[in-house]
């Protein structure tokens, strides 16, 4: 599989997912990210974080997680949570191609963070599948990209609350 090409409707719906998200558990910063470590959308207080590298590290440490899965021979982790004094992270894979980050302060309750997160990573799914159908002949890897091109790509509309 690869990264859909996604228009305004896609980014909207993928916006209020993670607005959804972060209004029902209390996190402090939700994050879409590409599995080659795009950030492609983000909603909450990234005030004090650098959310880009932030999604570059995270899925470098999924790729880490897969690999001892299969050193102990899983099949897959989807899913990790590390808990923090001041933060805690929670981060699942939605599909193939993206993860879902949720940085929430230790208040805030993991298990409503695995709900909320879980439940947006099932829509955040269907909508690359949606796009996926929409412009197959659309579809990229943004490893394969100069990171130049990129940034326009998954810029947010200006014109567009």
């Amino acid at each position: 599989m690869a990264f859909p090409q996604l228009n305004q409707a896609d980014n909207d719906s993928i916006h209020a997912t993670l607005q959804n998200v972060l209004r029902r558990s209390e996190a402090r910063l939700v994050l879409f990210v590409e599995r080659a470590g795009y950030l492609i959308a983000s909603e909450g207080n990234d005030q004090g974080l650098d959310a880009t590298t932030m999604a570059t590290l995270a899925t470098n440490a999924y790729e880490a997680t897969q690999f001892i899965a299969k050193l102990i021979e899983e099949a897959d982790f989807n899913a990790m949570y590390q808990q923090g004094e001041k933060h805690s992270l929670y981060w699942l894979r939605v599909d193939d191609d993206a993860l879902l980050l949720v940085i929430f302060p230790p208040q805030a309750g993991a298990g409503l963070v695995k709900l909320y997160g879980q439940q947006a990573a099932k829509e955040l799914a269907t909508q690359l599948a949606v796009a996926r159908e929409r412009t197959p002949e659309a579809l990229f890897d943004p490893a394969d990209k100069n990171p130049a091109q990129l940034s326009d790509l998954f810029k947010r509309d200006p014109g567009v609350a």
